[in-house]
């Protein structure tokens, strides 16, 4: 029987300081292999778009083969926040992806024209959708690809194009998110509990506690879906107590 390890309680510190993000069956010697799918068998099972009990500045890589093709096209920013922020200062980050603009010239190359070409390109655009998880829910092109990397405060060292229609992105880590959000959201992966989401929020924007009406209406908002995680964030960021106390802050630097 196979032992799915959960990040809590896990012993990072003896466990390798590489990691294989969304490793599926590519288990990689000398990574530790995380997956969200527990028939993978990884080492820890874990959602790669939260890694939530990660440690903070703690490995030398973060290895990413076909993985951010199948994140949320809005959860972009925060899942390279969150890769950013499990990584060491320096530490190196390696993608594989999906290139649009290379999809779309084989689309339409006078080579790929039989249903079956066709057909074979657009599962490389949307996925196999063979399963949970195999969906391609985003694509990127070299402006996007770039931009998303640098303000998730990475240095793109090499982006290279593979098979016309692939990603390759090596970078290293050199600061922090630019996205202010992108960062709030990331320390706050795996805060399941809406109150304490809440709390958090106001405590990292804000930086003080939320009055009992202030979690009353943003947990009444997240429990009807009038609002979502990412909605709370960006509204509490362009309030005008966020604004006034960013003035004051930089007043007194």
């Amino acid at each position: 029987m196979t032992i799915i390890r959960t990040a809590r309680g896990f012993d990072f510190a003896s466990a390798p300081r590489r990691l294989n993000v969304g490793c599926g069956m590519d288990m990689k010697p000398g990574y530790l292999n995380v997956d969200f799918q527990d028939y993978h068998a990884p080492d820890v099972f874990a959602d790669v778009r939260e890694l939530a009990d990660f440690p903070s500045s703690h490995f030398d890589e973060v290895f990413a083969c076909d993985v951010l093709e199948h994140v949320g096209r809005t959860e972009t920013p925060y899942t390279l926040a969150v890769w950013n922020r499990v990584l060491a200062p320096g530490g190196k980050l390696w993608i594989r992806t999906t290139n649009l603009m290379g999809l779309l010239e084989l689309l339409r190359h006078k080579d790929y024209r039989s249903v079956a070409q066709q057909e074979m390109l657009v599962q490389f655009t949307f996925g196999t959708q063979a399963y949970t998880g195999d969906f391609h829910m985003t694509g990127f092109t070299d402006i996007t690809m770039r931009h998303y990397l640098q303000s998730a405060g990475f240095r793109i060292d090499k982006l290279a194009v593979r098979d016309h229609w692939l990603f390759e992105v090596w970078a290293t880590k050199v600061g922090e998110p630019v996205d202010e959000g992108a960062r709030i959201r990331a320390r706050l992966r795996g805060v399941l509990d809406q109150r304490e989401f809440v709390t958090e929020c106001f405590r990292q924007v804000l930086g003080r506690e939320p009055w009992p009406e202030d979690i009353t209406h943003h947990e009444q908002l997240l429990d009807t879906g009038t609002s979502d995680r990412f909605q709370l964030v960006e509204s509490i960021l362009k309030s005008d107590e966020a604004r006034q106390r960013r003035a004051g802050l930089n007043a007194g630097s």
